[in-house]
């Protein structure tokens, strides 16, 4: 589906909410991110009210840092702010979360604090177990939507990366290790492993924001609005052959460590300050981005 399309069938939904009040579940990541993006861009075409309500599950270490995003995203766009700390029911208890990525365990002390019961939490399995079938195909634990895309395209073999470049960007790969470190989750994974992700969270919206901005030129300069991606797949290919000097920085809406952080261009000159070379610029900046949470993967753990 072209972001185009995906835009319209949205927007025809939203509009059966004119003049009404609409509260975004937001986690912060890719999907409530972009979702709460459009519908506040539609804040006064359809008289709108819009809000972002965020639970701090206190499950794994980067839950603060997930809500002081969220937190911070809201304020600089104007966006009512609602918040749930569950984290903060846990007494004596300095680890911040409910679960223990490390040991893959619920961590009842902390549970049983904050008032939860431990028999309404599923049983945690380290092997990919078949419950039973449903029409024929196997139900089976439930992982987690990294792990199971690693899972499905790289299985369990060990030294090699996935990069996953949508919306969003996200480099992993396994380890038998458990890691910290700056932009870096450890996610439970199978046989005792772990699954380690580092995201970006513009990704390949850079990619269509760069497009939305030739797109907007062509339709005053010509009065035309179409696609300008094939465009730009041609001047990506002038611009590489030519040796791209120029660098774009492209987290535009910050980073999971940084979520003050913008993005930039540098290096522009008389000579590369043209169309090919912000493309070229552009795609090299997504693909930065990755590279260097795979440099916090790599110097932590030797991957």
């Amino acid at each position: 589906m072209t972001h185009s399309l995906y835009n319209d069938i949205l927007l025809q939904e939203l509009k059966k909410y004119r003049d009404k009040k609409i509260l975004v579940a937001f986690s912060g990541g890719k999907d409530s991110l972009m979702l709460l993006d459009f519908i506040n861009k539609q804040r006064e075409s359809l008289n709108i009210y819009a809000g972002a309500c965020h639970i701090n599950h206190g499950l794994r270490h980067t839950a603060k840092r997930d809500e002081d995003f969220c937190r911070l995203y809201c304020k600089k766009n104007n966006i009512e702010f609602y918040t749930y700390n569950i984290a903060e029911k846990l007494k004596n208890d300095n680890s911040g979360g409910f679960f223990d990525g490390e040991k893959g365990t619920f961590r009842k002390d902390a549970i049983t604090a904050a008032g939860i019961f431990m028999e309404i939490l599923p049983e945690v399995t380290g092997r990919l177990a078949v419950l039973g079938e449903y029409r024929g195909i196997p139900v089976t634990a439930a992982l987690g939507d990294s792990q199971a895309s690693f899972l499905g395209s790289v299985g369990m073999e060990e030294g090699a990366f996935l990069v996953n470049m949508g919306t969003g960007g996200q480099i992993s790969a396994i380890s038998d290790g458990y890691c910290i470190a700056p932009g870096i989750e450890a996610r439970p994974y199978l046989n005792g492993k772990y699954l380690l992700t580092g995201a970006s969270l513009c990704g390949g919206r850079a990619y269509a924001i760069l497009e939305s901005f030739f797109r907007s030129y062509l339709s005053v300069a010509c009065g035309e609005d179409t696609s300008q991606y094939e465009v730009m797949e041609k001047l990506a290919e002038k611009g590489f052959a030519g040796g791209n000097t120029m660098k774009v920085v492209t987290a535009f809406r910050g980073t999971r460590v940084n979520p003050e952080l913008r993005g930039s261009i540098s290096g522009i000159d008389e000579d590369n300050f043209t169309p090919e070379e912000m493309v070229c610029g552009v795609l090299e900046g997504m693909v930065r981005e990755l590279f260097e949470l795979y440099g916090q993967i790599h110097a932590k753990m030797g991957l």
